[in-house]
């Protein structure tokens, strides 16, 4: 399964936590996960991803493929654009056979939001699995 991560504990913008009482990632959660149902994709929270000198942070999974995490969101003045541009990636990343795209294939608001990407781990047999020695 594909999942988007959210951490709902982000700032709401740089000089702002909050917005009524609400963190920015928690109203960008909010929004997404009303506006994903039509998406082969979860949306889940996750009480901090510790990127915490960029507001609004999420992070794209899946077991097989490339783990792609989009920092510093603008969620005060673009929420509406930054929620678009969510919404069609993850529809790729959710088609994608490895969760690889090129900067070019990215909504061009996401384009340079990309903090880090991070190869699928390798997957072990049980056979594989290191012994631990006591």
């Amino acid at each position: 399964m594909d999942v988007l991560h959210v951490c709902t504990a982000c700032r709401y913008s740089k000089d702002e936590p909050s917005l009524d009482g609400k963190r920015g990632g928690q109203l960008l959660y909010d929004r997404l996960l009303a506006a994903t149902e039509l998406v082969p994709l979860e949306v889940r929270s996750v009480d901090c991803l510790s990127v915490c000198s960029k507001n609004c942070v999420v992070a794209f999974t899946a077991e097989t493929k490339t783990t792609l995490v989009f920092a510093s969101l603008d969620v005060k003045n673009r929420l509406d654009v930054t929620i678009e541009a969510l919404i069609t990636f993850g529809a790729s990343y959710a088609q994608s056979i490895d969760g690889f795209f090129l900067r070019r294939q990215r909504p061009f608001i996401l384009q340079d939001k990309l903090h880090v990407r991070v190869p699928p781990a390798p997957r072990l047999a049980r056979s594989d699995w290191p012994i631990c020695q006591t």
